[in-house]
């Protein structure tokens, strides 16, 4: 699938950016190596590994966005779970019966 000229816009801005940062005291050695191996691949597969790791961010945003939109949910969940527990209403998990 080719990356929309947006994505290989944004693409290309993160990788310079994180080029910048390698200057920074804050950055750590790991991000070095992997700014400095990404450096090496042909321009196609830099493009092609940033926007795989651009959409695992996207996707990771998409998740606490999710958890937080349900966090009455799960917490109305977990209640219901307690007061069924503390009511004797919960058995012990056999996990060999599973």
């Amino acid at each position: 699938m080719e990356p929309q000229p947006q994505t290989k816009l944004i693409t290309i801005i993160h990788f310079y950016y994180f080029k910048t940062l390698i200057n920074s005291t804050v950055m750590n050695n790991k991000v070095k190596e992997v700014v400095n191996k990404l450096e090496e691949l042909p321009k196609e597969e830099r493009e092609s590994f940033a926007a795989f790791v651009l959409e695992e961010l996207e996707s990771e945003e998409r998740w606490s966005e999710l958890f937080k939109k349900s966090g009455s949910v799960l917490t109305n969940l977990a209640n219901e779970a307690l007061t069924e527990y503390k009511s004797g209403k919960t058995k012990k998990l056999d996990q060999d019966k599973l």
